[in-house]
């Protein structure tokens, strides 16, 4: 609140790794807007492990950058659990059919992971996948949701768009109610159409591909 007066008209909220622009953002908006910048640094709901891990993808490259990577910290003392991963070797000339294989079999190892780690708890939106682009999501979501049912009948997931999801009523329960015939839904959608939101547990599927355009990827 120190920092905003009647004559205040706009609160600009932004990240530099967030941008396709200068390095230093405090230099450009102080000499080109007028603008006051206050730097927030301390991180409140991640985990230590996640602060550490989310400094790779901030901007770099020179002292005054360094620095400012170097000042964020993180409010909570828990270290959080680690970030498992299921990696698996293609062919050299894979087919569609190999992609599509080979992915949700994987896919699968992680929400049997999840399934176990958190024994007995709902995963209705609570659980989402997020991939590179449509093409991929539409690739994906049908052999999975086919894996799904063959391997949990009992648990009536759905895949659904994070739209989808974020528009669904609440249950009188928390943990919605299997009884009842509804489906539990998870989320399966790009990596534009989740930005913002929030989810108990993510499965990152195709996000290790290449970039082609650098910039553009670390924004993401």
């Amino acid at each position: 609140k120190k920092h905003i007066c009647k004559k205040t008209a706009t609160v600009l909220v932004s990240d530099e790794s967030q941008s396709i622009g200068a390095f230093d953002l405090d230099e450009t908006l102080t000499t080109e807007a007028e603008t006051e910048v206050v730097r927030l640094t301390e991180v409140v709901r991640s985990s230590k492990r996640i602060v550490m891990a989310a400094k790779e993808f901030q901007m770099k490259g020179h002292a005054q950058a360094d620095a400012k990577v170097q000042a964020t910290t993180c409010y909570s003392q828990t270290n959080g659990p680690p970030l498992e991963s299921f990696m698996f070797d293609l062919s050299s000339s894979p087919d569609e059919l190999e992609v599509k294989s080979k992915y949700t079999e994987y896919t699968m190892k992680a929400v049997e992971h999840v399934m176990s780690t958190f024994e007995g708890l709902s995963l209705d939106k609570r659980l989402a996948f997020v991939v590179p682009d449509a093409e991929f999501c539409k690739m994906l979501k049908a052999p999975l949701q086919q894996a799904l049912e063959e391997q949990y009948p009992k648990e009536r997931f759905e895949l659904v768009s994070a739209a989808e999801a974020a528009t669904a009523c609440p249950t009188d329960s928390d943990d919605g109610d299997i009884l009842s015939g509804r489906t539990n839904m998870l989320v399966i959608d790009q990596m534009t159409e989740v930005d913002g939101m929030e989810w108990l547990m993510v499965v990152c599927v195709g996000l290790e591909t290449p970039e082609a355009d650098n910039e553009k990827a670390r924004s993401r």
